[in-house]
């Protein structure tokens, strides 16, 4: 009998020698990876996909592979990249254009993209060096579609958790978001790699940075913050 174990793509039971039992799907992903009721609710309609079909579509941080899941269904052309091991080695199996890289650094030619999707990612990255990654790889006149959480998004998850630990997250969250916009500094090391963005000031930076902000919509607010926004962005 062969010792069954966890499988790291959808954390079922596998006996099969690592074989995985059924073709793998989007729904196979962990939970932590599907938006809950409460952020479909703040998100609302926008789509961080709107793209034509045959378009070139860079996912900035694709994760378990929610957006090119949809890129694909729509016709786009879709790569993806990701820090995270799992999430690659799970999109790979689903057949999709994906490798390890930062969105700081991305291994993609210079204005070879006609879109790009960056959806939930910019609070981890050193975003003003995102941003340029983000341009220099858009050919002129190519959009980028960003969403991000404001401080809501972490006010909700201080009070509703669940647990100590998405409770610290959430904390270290609103505290480096509120350093980071108030006097430009975070917490060193681990402690600083999360944060909140305020929409006017990072607005202000994408258009310093280069992008023309064509489209900028707040979700609903949780106690007077913003939860999260979303930008339709432009290269000139």
């Amino acid at each position: 009998m062969i010792a069954q174990e966890k499988c790291h793509a959808c954390d079922c039971n596998r006996g099969d020698g690592g074989q995985h039992p059924a073709p793998y799907s989007v729904t196979d992903k962990p939970a932590y990876c599907t938006p809950n009721d409460w952020i479909r609710r703040h998100l609302g309609t926008f789509s961080c996909v709107d793209f034509p079909a045959g378009a070139r579509v860079i996912d900035v941080g694709c994760g378990w592979g929610m957006d090119l899941e949809k890129l694909r269904e729509r016709g786009c052309v879709a790569r993806g990249f990701d820090i995270d091991t799992d999430g690659i080695a799970y999109c790979k199996r689903l057949g999709f254009d994906v490798d390890i890289a930062i969105a700081e650094k991305l291994p993609v030619p210079d204005a070879s993209a006609d879109g790009i999707v960056c959806n939930g990612v910019l609070v981890f990255t050193q975003e003003h060096d995102a941003v340029s990654e983000m341009l220099r790889v858009l050919r002129p006149g190519g959009t980028a579609r960003l969403c991000t959480q404001g401080a809501g998004y972490p006010l909700h998850l201080l009070e509703s958790g669940p647990g100590l630990k998405r409770r610290f997250f959430a904390l270290r969250m609103m505290v480096n978001g509120l350093l980071r916009n108030t006097i430009g500094i975070t917490l060193p090391g681990w402690m600083g790699n999360i944060r909140w963005h305020s929409p006017s000031l990072l607005r202000a930076m994408l258009e310093r940075r280069g992008f023309v902000v064509e489209e900028m919509t707040l979700a609903p607010r949780h106690r007077g913050l913003p939860t999260f926004f979303s930008a339709v962005l432009r290269k000139p």
